[in-house]
């Protein structure tokens, strides 16, 4: 059993805890590879150990030992327990954990974790993790012999694979579209006067401020980004040369012509941090899905409002 990950399942008959775990697989297969196996040991009338051949990608095995206790569309009561080595966590890294649901906890969106040293973590699937003061001891299991296995293999998910092929296409035909507006857009300010072009100009880039702070997933292709951050900084230079040019002392006009540029910027280094702290991207939406998203989403609109401001105060007050 050692390295290698396991669940035990006490309570349930064999053919729904099978297809609960068929269930699981069939949810997250985009994010399985074909290289995954789930081994189905019957140890004993309604008791079951699943082995996985490798750890699973990020938090997966938490959400793994959450579904087999509260399958969609299945019903049975089960004791589980699962047995793991934490891989993400910080707090845990490389300690083996039990993972088991508590009786006492009303919520379903969560696990509670033991270390082998007995301290005991609830883990929601937010991406937080809150010592408990109560301590559950972690019980070590070692089955004695594992005979009568099935083995469930990941397969191929096509539908999976095409599906993110078309959002790739549709994530490019946005981001040609987005850029070929604003070309257009700066090639139609240069008939114009300074009336206009401070009007318009301003206006212009709020408007590729703002779509590029929803479209958050055109962003997670880094060729995207890099021409993205490249091409808001040429459209800043360009426009911010014509308010020269013009004579545009207002204010507004210079700092909404940062906001692309500084948006990308920040958050070019916010997500790589993020992904670095949550193995996840981030996801920018109403409601947040997580207190981590909320926090990324917040700190990315102030810190990109307030930083145009500073900067325009310390380095072109003199220019303006």
């Amino acid at each position: 059993m050692q390295h290698k990950d396991f669940v035990v399942l006490d309570g349930a008959p064999y053919e729904k805890v099978k297809t609960a775990l068929e269930n699981w697989i069939s949810l997250y297969q985009e994010r399985l590879d074909t290289t995954y196996s789930f081994e189905i040991f019957e140890l004993k009338n309604n008791k079951q150990l699943i082995r996985i051949n490798k750890p699973l990608p990020e938090f997966l095995f938490y959400f793994l030992v959450n579904y087999l206790h509260f399958p969609e569309g299945i019903n049975y009561q089960v004791n589980i327990r699962g047995y793991c080595v934490e891989q993400h966590f910080k707090a845990l890294i490389n300690k083996k954990l039990m993972v088991f649901i508590s009786p006492d906890c009303k919520e379903f969106d969560n696990v509670f974790v033991t270390t082998s040293d007995n301290q005991t973590f609830k883990v929601d699937f937010g991406g937080r993790i809150t010592k408990q003061d109560k301590t559950t001891p972690y019980s070590k299991y070692e089955p004695v012999e594992l005979t009568n296995s099935e083995v469930i293999k990941v397969k191929q998910n096509t539908k999976a694979q095409k599906m993110k092929n078309q959002a790739v296409g549709f994530s490019l035909s946005r981001f040609k579209f987005l850029w070929s507006f604003a070309l257009v857009s700066l090639l139609v300010l240069f008939t114009t006067d300074n009336q206009t072009t401070e009007r318009f100009g301003a206006f212009l880039a709020f408007i590729i401020y703002l779509w590029l702070f929803a479209d958050y997933k055109m962003l997670q292709n880094s060729k995207q980004q890099w021409y993205s951050l490249i091409f808001s900084f040429g459209f800043m230079l360009i426009l911010s040369s014509m308010g020269i040019l013009y004579v545009i002392n207002n204010r507004a006009f210079y700092i909404s012509l940062m906001l692309p540029f500084i948006f990308l910027l920040i958050q070019k280094y916010m997500r790589k941090a993020f992904l670095a702290k949550m193995k996840r991207e981030p996801v920018i939406q109403r409601p947040a899905p997580s207190f981590a998203d909320g926090a990324y989403t917040f700190l990315l609109l102030i810190i990109t409002l307030l930083l145009p401001v500073l900067i325009l105060n310390a380095v072109f007050s003199k220019v303006l």
